[in-house]
């Protein structure tokens, strides 16, 4: 098993610290509970617990080779949920480097272009004259992130990035991939739409292409396009623009259109989706040293229907923010006020909290509005140049729950050694 190998690595290989090999990472313990009194007066309590470990060995016999992993582990003190306790390996992978070539094998998440999603394989960046080259291979990864190596005939993913030297002050890059996986098992297939789920092999095809350009030193444009073979279709198309109009104020502005892609298994698989496009315009202006202002217009295109998000905010001297948000259209009509602060209380301690209240009509028969508010306040303490302590408080009151009050504690200590050659 891949948790088996993992920590059996670590251990040989922290064995090996006091001849020359580096050894850095972080230790992350939270809780997160809350209790929660719907109308009905019926409460409920959960306490999750959370431990994650990112580890790092580097110089491992040689100064090429560098293993990486980040591992987290979850249960549940108070009402044991399916699966717990559980562990997640979110990556593991060895790593050798030389002179701009790195090869990456283990679980490892893949970004490159068209290509995306985590594996349990192997990866090649090459480059040479201006030119980057990168390939992949590998099993999918469990779709539950669990720690078990994923199996080449359930799901898979390969492909190919080529980046070519700037071209006309352009970055371009092209991009190939094949991904296929077997649909999860879903138990409760017809349920809510009366359809079953597909049973057969999920493929994509992909072609995609990258273009950057930087106008100067304030002013930008990017465009992505990614294309499925298998069903003929732009899956994907994006543009954004930065322009800077002064040197306090900027303007930026993008379009995209996206065909909705669902993880294997899931519920929402069963029933039919079409493309969206969505539009954005975002402004931002340093009026003074002391403030700051940003507004923000956005549609969304539906099939047969549109919405609209607009946001006003204000960053003020001092760590305090305000702002306000409206939606309109498919998602009905909503208005809110959120405001936050980020306050430092001296040299190792920070308080930070927010606040949302929100006006929404939820019934397309009825106008009227229901009211929901959210709240939280914590603080964050660095004793140690390691150590960072934090805990925040959060209370939500709406509709639905009477009381719904959360507690988060989270211990961070980084660590870093290294052994004697």
């Amino acid at each position: 098993m891949l948790r088996r190998a993992v920590i059996s690595a670590a251990v040989v290989l922290l064995a090996g610290s006091a001849h020359g090999v580096g050894v850095s990472g972080r230790l992350t313990s939270s809780l997160y509970t809350y209790q929660s009194e719907g109308l009905d007066s019926i409460s409920t309590t959960y306490a999750r617990v959370h431990q994650a470990v990112n580890l790092d060995l580097t110089d491992l016999g040689s100064r090429n080779l560098a293993f990486h992993t980040y591992l987290r582990a979850t249960t549940d003190l108070a009402e044991k949920a399916a699966g717990d306790p559980s562990l997640r390996a979110i990556n593991a992978y060895l790593t050798w480097q030389q002179q701009g070539q790195r090869l990456t094998l283990g679980r490892q998440r893949v970004q490159a272009g068209a290509g995306r999603g985590t594996i349990d394989g192997v990866r090649a960046d090459l480059s040479a004259a201006g030119t980057r080259l990168t390939l992949f291979a590998g099993p999918l990864a469990p779709a539950d992130g669990s720690a078990e190596l994923g199996k080449w005939s359930a799901g898979r993913l390969w492909g190919a990035r080529l980046a070519p030297p700037r071209l006309a002050a352009t970055d371009l890059a092209v991009s190939v991939a094949r991904l296929e996986r077997e649909p999860g098992a879903y138990a409760d297939s017809g349920r809510f739409s009366h359809t079953l789920g597909a049973t057969q092999m999920r493929q994509q095809t992909l072609a995609g292409l990258d273009a950057g350009r930087q106008f100067g030193s304030h002013h930008s444009a990017y465009l992505r396009l990614e294309y499925d073979a298998e069903t003929a279709t732009l899956r994907r198309a994006e543009t954004r623009c930065r322009w800077a109009v002064s040197s306090r104020t900027s303007l930026e502005a993008e379009w995209l259109r996206r065909e909705p892609g669902l993880l294997a298994g899931s519920v929402l698989s069963v029933f039919p989706s079409s493309a969206y496009q969505e539009m954005g315009l975002r402004a931002h202006l340093q009026a003074n040293p002391a403030l700051r202002l940003h507004g923000n217009v956005a549609t969304v295109r539906l099939d047969g229907d549109d919405a609209w998000r607009l946001g006003l905010s204000a960053d003020l001297e001092g760590g305090y923010s305000l702002g306000y948000y409206r939606t309109m259209g498919y998602s009905r009509l909503s208005d809110g006020l959120v405001g936050s602060l980020y306050r430092p209380l001296g040299r190792r301690c920070v308080l930070q909290g927010q606040a949302d209240l929100t006006s929404y009509e939820r019934d397309d028969a009825d106008d009227s509005r229901e009211e929901a508010a959210a709240a939280s306040l914590g603080v964050s303490f660095r004793p140690t140049r390691a150590l960072n302590l934090q805990a925040d408080v959060q209370a939500v009151r709406n509709a639905m729950y009477a009381v719904d009050t959360r507690l988060f504690a989270r211990a961070t200590w980084s660590f870093f050694t290294r052994g004697n050659r």
